[in-house]
Protein backbone atom coordinates (compact mmCIF):
# COMPACT_ATOMS: atom_id res chain seq x y z
CA UNK A 1 0.00 0.00 0.00
CA UNK A 2 1.16 3.42 -0.47
CA UNK A 3 2.87 4.56 2.80
CA UNK A 4 2.26 8.27 1.12
CA UNK A 5 -1.12 8.25 2.41
CA UNK A 6 -0.77 7.46 5.72
CA UNK A 7 -2.63 10.03 8.06
CA UNK A 8 -3.03 10.28 11.72
CA UNK A 9 -6.17 12.03 13.65
CA UNK A 10 -7.40 12.01 16.99
CA UNK A 11 -10.45 10.78 18.36
CA UNK A 12 -11.97 11.51 22.10
CA UNK A 13 -8.11 12.01 22.26
CA UNK A 14 -6.59 8.60 21.06
CA UNK A 15 -4.17 9.03 18.27
CA UNK A 16 -5.41 6.93 15.24
CA UNK A 17 -3.84 5.90 12.12
CA UNK A 18 -5.09 5.95 8.60
CA UNK A 19 -4.65 5.47 5.15
CA UNK A 20 -6.01 6.53 2.29
CA UNK A 21 -6.37 5.68 -1.51
CA UNK A 22 -7.78 8.71 -3.39
CA UNK A 23 -9.88 7.69 -5.88
CA UNK A 24 -12.95 9.31 -7.65
CA UNK A 25 -15.15 6.76 -6.78
CA UNK A 26 -17.68 5.60 -4.20
CA UNK A 27 -15.58 5.58 -0.53
CA UNK A 28 -14.95 2.24 1.16
CA UNK A 29 -13.82 1.95 3.98
CA UNK A 30 -11.73 -1.43 4.77
CA UNK A 31 -12.00 -2.61 8.71
CA UNK A 32 -9.07 -5.26 10.28
CA UNK A 33 -10.08 -8.13 12.60
CA UNK A 34 -8.70 -9.40 16.18
CA UNK A 35 -4.80 -9.16 16.22
CA UNK A 36 -4.31 -7.51 13.14
CA UNK A 37 -4.29 -4.32 11.46
CA UNK A 38 -4.58 -2.48 7.97
CA UNK A 39 -2.01 -4.49 7.14
CA UNK A 40 -4.25 -7.23 6.03
CA UNK A 41 -5.87 -4.78 3.70
CA UNK A 42 -2.14 -4.14 1.30
CA UNK A 43 -3.10 -6.61 -1.51
CA UNK A 44 -7.15 -6.28 -2.04
CA UNK A 45 -7.09 -2.34 -1.52
CA UNK A 46 -4.59 -1.44 -3.97
CA UNK A 47 -7.21 -3.90 -6.77
CA UNK A 48 -10.43 -1.83 -5.55
CA UNK A 49 -8.56 1.60 -5.86
CA UNK A 50 -7.36 0.69 -9.71
CA UNK A 51 -11.44 0.34 -9.97
CA UNK A 52 -11.58 4.08 -8.89
CA UNK A 53 -12.67 3.96 -5.72
CA UNK A 54 -11.65 5.87 -2.87
CA UNK A 55 -10.40 2.95 -0.49
CA UNK A 56 -9.57 3.57 3.47
CA UNK A 57 -8.30 1.80 6.05
CA UNK A 58 -7.84 2.11 9.73
CA UNK A 59 -6.10 0.63 12.92
CA UNK A 60 -8.53 0.13 15.20
CA UNK A 61 -7.68 1.77 18.90
CA UNK A 62 -5.26 -0.93 20.53
CA UNK A 63 -4.21 -2.41 17.19
CA UNK A 64 -1.39 -1.37 14.25
CA UNK A 65 0.10 1.75 14.74
CA UNK A 66 -3.06 3.62 16.15
CA UNK A 67 -2.46 4.37 20.18
CA UNK A 68 -3.39 1.70 23.09
CA UNK A 69 -4.19 2.94 25.99
CA UNK A 70 -4.67 0.61 29.31
CA UNK A 71 -8.15 2.29 30.11
CA UNK A 72 -9.50 2.24 26.98
CA UNK A 73 -12.65 -0.16 26.24
CA UNK A 74 -12.16 -2.23 23.92
CA UNK A 75 -15.91 -4.21 23.10
CA UNK A 76 -17.17 -4.26 19.62
CA UNK A 77 -19.62 -1.81 20.26
CA UNK A 78 -17.40 0.69 21.79
CA UNK A 79 -14.63 0.16 18.75
CA UNK A 80 -17.80 0.71 16.79
CA UNK A 81 -18.25 4.04 18.34
CA UNK A 82 -14.81 4.88 17.22
CA UNK A 83 -14.62 3.95 14.06
CA UNK A 84 -18.33 6.42 13.45
CA UNK A 85 -16.28 9.22 15.17
CA UNK A 86 -13.21 8.46 12.95
CA UNK A 87 -15.33 9.15 10.17
CA UNK A 88 -16.80 12.36 11.37
CA UNK A 89 -13.14 13.09 12.07
CA UNK A 90 -12.24 12.67 8.39
CA UNK A 91 -15.28 13.91 6.96
CA UNK A 92 -16.60 10.67 5.66
CA UNK A 93 -20.35 11.12 5.94
CA UNK A 94 -21.55 7.35 4.23
CA UNK A 95 -19.38 4.57 2.75
CA UNK A 96 -19.00 0.64 1.89
CA UNK A 97 -17.78 -0.85 5.14
CA UNK A 98 -15.67 -3.87 4.71
CA UNK A 99 -14.79 -5.91 7.48
CA UNK A 100 -13.23 -9.30 8.26
CA UNK A 101 -13.86 -11.14 11.54
CA UNK A 102 -13.96 -8.75 14.85
CA UNK A 103 -14.34 -5.98 11.93
CA UNK A 104 -16.71 -7.59 10.33
CA UNK A 105 -18.69 -7.53 13.40
CA UNK A 106 -17.98 -3.62 14.28
CA UNK A 107 -18.87 -3.09 10.79
CA UNK A 108 -22.36 -4.90 11.09
CA UNK A 109 -23.02 -3.09 13.99
CA UNK A 110 -22.59 0.17 12.65
CA UNK A 111 -24.77 -0.53 9.47
CA UNK A 112 -27.54 -1.43 12.59
CA UNK A 113 -26.79 1.58 15.09
CA UNK A 114 -25.76 4.09 12.27
CA UNK A 115 -27.50 3.20 9.16
CA UNK A 116 -27.20 6.33 7.86
CA UNK A 117 -23.38 5.76 7.60
CA UNK A 118 -23.11 2.23 5.56
CA UNK A 119 -24.46 2.62 1.52
CA UNK A 120 -23.31 -1.25 1.35
CA UNK A 121 -21.89 -3.90 3.82
CA UNK A 122 -19.10 -6.56 2.77
CA UNK A 123 -18.92 -9.40 6.22
CA UNK A 124 -15.73 -11.46 5.59
CA UNK A 125 -15.86 -14.40 7.86
CA UNK A 126 -17.31 -12.00 10.33
CA UNK A 127 -18.31 -12.18 14.21
CA UNK A 128 -21.86 -11.89 15.00
CA UNK A 129 -23.94 -13.22 17.88
CA UNK A 130 -22.01 -16.76 18.03
CA UNK A 131 -21.53 -19.18 20.54
CA UNK A 132 -18.43 -20.41 19.29
CA UNK A 133 -15.76 -22.22 20.92
CA UNK A 134 -12.97 -19.81 21.10
CA UNK A 135 -8.93 -20.91 19.77
CA UNK A 136 -6.90 -21.25 23.49
CA UNK A 137 -5.47 -17.49 22.61
CA UNK A 138 -8.71 -16.12 23.70
CA UNK A 139 -9.57 -18.36 25.73
CA UNK A 140 -6.15 -17.81 27.46
CA UNK A 141 -6.89 -13.71 27.56
CA UNK A 142 -9.42 -14.69 30.58
CA UNK A 143 -6.75 -15.64 33.24
CA UNK A 144 -6.35 -12.95 35.61
CA UNK A 145 -3.05 -12.15 35.03
CA UNK A 146 -3.23 -12.23 31.26
CA UNK A 147 -3.17 -8.95 30.45
CA UNK A 148 0.22 -8.10 32.21
CA UNK A 149 1.77 -11.27 30.77
CA UNK A 150 0.88 -11.59 27.57
CA UNK A 151 4.07 -9.86 26.29
CA UNK A 152 5.96 -12.86 27.95
CA UNK A 153 4.14 -15.36 25.99
CA UNK A 154 4.33 -13.77 22.34
CA UNK A 155 7.22 -14.93 19.84
CA UNK A 156 7.77 -15.05 16.11
CA UNK A 157 6.80 -18.80 16.38
CA UNK A 158 3.93 -18.28 18.31
CA UNK A 159 2.64 -16.40 15.32
CA UNK A 160 3.36 -18.51 12.86
CA UNK A 161 1.84 -21.37 14.63
CA UNK A 162 -1.49 -18.72 14.64
CA UNK A 163 -1.24 -17.74 11.05
CA UNK A 164 -1.35 -21.50 9.89
CA UNK A 165 -4.16 -21.79 11.65
CA UNK A 166 -6.25 -19.69 9.73
CA UNK A 167 -4.48 -20.32 6.76
CA UNK A 168 -5.84 -22.87 4.42
CA UNK A 169 -2.83 -22.83 2.68
CA UNK A 170 -0.06 -22.78 4.95
CA UNK A 171 2.54 -21.74 2.05
CA UNK A 172 1.52 -18.53 2.17
CA UNK A 173 2.72 -18.11 5.84
CA UNK A 174 5.69 -16.38 5.13
CA UNK A 175 8.38 -14.98 6.81
CA UNK A 176 7.31 -11.82 5.60
CA UNK A 177 3.91 -12.24 7.01
CA UNK A 178 5.24 -13.38 10.14
CA UNK A 179 6.90 -10.46 10.55
CA UNK A 180 4.83 -8.10 9.92
CA UNK A 181 2.34 -9.36 12.68
CA UNK A 182 4.91 -9.95 15.07
CA UNK A 183 5.98 -6.35 14.95
CA UNK A 184 2.80 -5.07 15.16
CA UNK A 185 1.77 -6.71 18.45
CA UNK A 186 5.15 -5.79 19.74
CA UNK A 187 4.43 -2.33 19.55
CA UNK A 188 3.89 -0.20 22.64
CA UNK A 189 0.75 -1.86 24.62
CA UNK A 190 -0.36 -3.80 21.77
CA UNK A 191 -0.75 -7.46 23.54
CA UNK A 192 -2.51 -5.21 26.78
CA UNK A 193 -5.37 -4.24 24.05
CA UNK A 194 -5.52 -7.48 22.98
CA UNK A 195 -6.41 -9.56 25.66
CA UNK A 196 -9.13 -7.23 26.33
CA UNK A 197 -10.38 -7.18 22.82
CA UNK A 198 -10.06 -10.75 23.45
CA UNK A 199 -12.13 -10.91 26.66
CA UNK A 200 -14.88 -8.79 25.40
CA UNK A 201 -15.58 -11.09 22.04
CA UNK A 202 -19.02 -12.23 23.10
CA UNK A 203 -22.40 -12.65 21.87
CA UNK A 204 -24.16 -10.22 23.67
CA UNK A 205 -23.11 -6.82 21.96
CA UNK A 206 -25.16 -8.36 19.19
CA UNK A 207 -27.78 -10.08 20.33
CA UNK A 208 -28.60 -6.62 21.88
CA UNK A 209 -28.96 -5.57 18.39
CA UNK A 210 -29.90 -8.67 16.13
CA UNK A 211 -33.54 -9.96 16.06
CA UNK A 212 -34.65 -6.49 17.69
CA UNK A 213 -36.17 -2.95 16.11
CA UNK A 214 -32.72 -2.92 14.59
CA UNK A 215 -32.40 -4.22 10.88
CA UNK A 216 -29.60 -3.90 8.39
CA UNK A 217 -31.21 -1.70 5.29
CA UNK A 218 -27.99 -1.35 3.35
CA UNK A 219 -27.52 -4.62 0.77
CA UNK A 220 -25.05 -7.08 1.95
CA UNK A 221 -22.55 -9.16 0.47
CA UNK A 222 -21.09 -11.92 3.11
CA UNK A 223 -17.89 -13.83 1.76
CA UNK A 224 -17.02 -17.03 3.71
CA UNK A 225 -13.81 -19.27 3.68
CA UNK A 226 -14.95 -22.13 3.37
CA UNK A 227 -12.08 -23.58 5.55
CA UNK A 228 -12.30 -21.38 8.11
CA UNK A 229 -10.76 -23.07 11.70
CA UNK A 230 -11.75 -19.84 13.60
CA UNK A 231 -15.18 -19.58 12.94
CA UNK A 232 -16.78 -22.71 10.54
CA UNK A 233 -18.55 -22.10 7.86
CA UNK A 234 -21.68 -23.43 9.94
CA UNK A 235 -21.68 -19.86 11.50
CA UNK A 236 -21.98 -18.18 8.32
CA UNK A 237 -25.18 -20.21 7.50
CA UNK A 238 -26.51 -18.88 10.66
CA UNK A 239 -25.51 -15.31 10.47
CA UNK A 240 -27.42 -15.68 6.93
CA UNK A 241 -30.47 -17.59 8.83
CA UNK A 242 -30.85 -14.27 11.09
CA UNK A 243 -32.13 -11.77 8.59
CA UNK A 244 -29.66 -9.29 7.62
CA UNK A 245 -30.93 -8.15 4.56
CA UNK A 246 -30.76 -8.48 0.84
CA UNK A 247 -27.37 -9.37 -0.31
CA UNK A 248 -25.67 -12.56 -1.80
CA UNK A 249 -23.37 -15.42 -0.11
CA UNK A 250 -19.96 -15.63 -1.06
CA UNK A 251 -18.06 -19.28 -0.33
CA UNK A 252 -14.62 -19.45 -0.99
CA UNK A 253 -13.02 -22.90 -1.24
CA UNK A 254 -9.71 -23.56 -0.23
CA UNK A 255 -9.62 -20.93 2.04
CA UNK A 256 -9.53 -20.30 5.70
CA UNK A 257 -10.36 -17.14 7.87
CA UNK A 258 -8.69 -14.42 6.09
CA UNK A 259 -9.71 -14.61 2.38
CA UNK A 260 -8.50 -10.91 1.71
CA UNK A 261 -4.63 -12.26 2.55
CA UNK A 262 -5.11 -15.70 1.12
CA UNK A 263 -7.26 -15.11 -2.21
CA UNK A 264 -7.30 -11.40 -2.42
CA UNK A 265 -8.34 -11.65 -5.92
CA UNK A 266 -10.91 -13.24 -5.54
CA UNK A 267 -12.62 -11.25 -2.61
CA UNK A 268 -11.80 -8.41 -4.60
CA UNK A 269 -13.59 -9.49 -7.76
CA UNK A 270 -16.73 -10.36 -5.26
CA UNK A 271 -16.84 -7.04 -3.96
CA UNK A 272 -16.30 -5.32 -6.96
CA UNK A 273 -19.12 -7.24 -8.61
CA UNK A 274 -21.00 -6.66 -5.70
CA UNK A 275 -20.41 -2.92 -5.44
CA UNK A 276 -21.39 -2.65 -9.34
CA UNK A 277 -24.34 -4.70 -9.06
CA UNK A 278 -23.59 -7.11 -11.47
CA UNK A 279 -24.42 -10.79 -10.75
CA UNK A 280 -22.20 -12.78 -9.22
CA UNK A 281 -21.67 -16.14 -10.93
CA UNK A 282 -18.39 -17.37 -10.12
CA UNK A 283 -15.03 -16.69 -8.70
CA UNK A 284 -11.85 -17.91 -9.76
CA UNK A 285 -11.90 -21.25 -11.25
CA UNK A 286 -14.42 -23.50 -8.38
CA UNK A 287 -17.79 -22.04 -8.35
CA UNK A 288 -19.39 -21.11 -4.92
CA UNK A 289 -22.12 -20.67 -3.41
CA UNK A 290 -24.76 -17.74 -4.00
CA UNK A 291 -27.64 -16.84 -2.61
CA UNK A 292 -29.78 -13.79 -4.05
CA UNK A 293 -31.71 -13.53 -0.72
CA UNK A 294 -29.19 -13.11 2.52
CA UNK A 295 -32.51 -12.79 4.57
CA UNK A 296 -34.84 -16.20 4.75
CA UNK A 297 -31.98 -18.44 3.59
CA UNK A 298 -33.57 -21.93 2.22
CA UNK A 299 -30.73 -23.56 1.01
CA UNK A 300 -26.96 -23.94 0.71
CA UNK A 301 -25.09 -25.40 -1.84
CA UNK A 302 -21.50 -26.52 -0.90
CA UNK A 303 -18.91 -25.18 -4.20
CA UNK A 304 -17.39 -28.71 -3.96
CA UNK A 305 -21.27 -29.48 -5.06
CA UNK A 306 -22.20 -26.50 -6.89
CA UNK A 307 -22.30 -26.46 -10.57
CA UNK A 308 -20.69 -23.70 -12.94
CA UNK A 309 -22.82 -21.20 -14.58
CA UNK A 310 -23.11 -22.05 -18.36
Amino acid sequence: MNLLWDRYVRVDGVRLRYTELPGPGEDVVLIHGFASSSYTWEELAPILHKQGYNVWTLDLKGFGCSEKPRDGKYDPYSLMEDVVKWMDAVGLEKAVMVGNSLGGGIASLMAMVYPEKVSRLVLINSLAAYDIPHPLIIRLSHFPMAPILARFAVSREVVRYYLKQVFFNSRLVTPEKVEAYYHALCSPGCLYAQTLVARSMTPEPFRRFMGGDYTIKAPVLVIWGEDDNWIPLRYGRQLLEAGLGNGAFVVLPECGHMPQEEKPADTAKAILHFLKDIPIVQIGDVPFCQVETVAGLRQYDSPSSAQAAP
